[in-house]
C-alpha cells in the first residue's frame, strides 16, 4: 500500500515538474525526494508501526541513497537509451528496482525493533 501511494505521487510530481518546469532528470530527482520522504513517515507508521525518529530519519536517508543510486541510475539509462521517448516507464522501471531495496534495507537496518504489519 505504502509503495503504491508512494509510486503515485512520485508518478504524478514528475509529470508535472516534466510537463511544466524541468528536464527528465531533474524532475526526477525531485519526484523522487518527495516519494522518499514520504514513505520514511508511512512505513514508520503504517508497515512497522514504530516511532519516527532522528537516528532512524538519519540511517534511512542514508539508505535511500543507495536506493536513489538504484532507482536514478535505471532510469538514466532508459531515459538516455531505449525510453527516451517513454519517461514514465522509465521511471516505473527504476522506482520498482529501487523501492524493492528500500523495503529491504529498511526492514533490515531503520526498523529492526517491530515486524512488518504485513506478513
Amino acid at each position: 500500500m505504502v509503495g503504491g501511494v508512494a509510486y503515485l505521487l512520485d508518478v504524478g510530481a514528475f509529470w508535472v515538474l516534466h510537463e511544466y518546469f524541468f528536464s527528465a532528470e531533474v524532475s526526477r530527482l525531485w519526484a523522487f525526494t518527495l516519494a522518499a520522504l514520504l514513505t520514511y513517515v508511512l512505513n514508520g507508521r503504517l508497515t512497522f508501526q514504530a516511532e519516527l525518529n532522528r537516528k532512524g530519519l538519519v540511517k534511512y536517508l542514508g539508505l535511500q541513497g543507495v536506493g536513489a543510486l538504484i532507482n536514478l541510475g535505471l532510469f538514466w539509462m532508459a531515459i538516455n537509451s531505449y525510453l527516451d521517448a517513454y519517461p514514465v516507464l522509465a521511471l516505473t522501471l527504476g522506482a520498482m528496482a529501487g523501492s524493492t531495496f528500500n523495503f529491504l534495507a529498511m526492514r533490515r537496518f531503520v526498523f529492526t525493533d517491530t515486524a512488518p504489519a504485513c506478513r
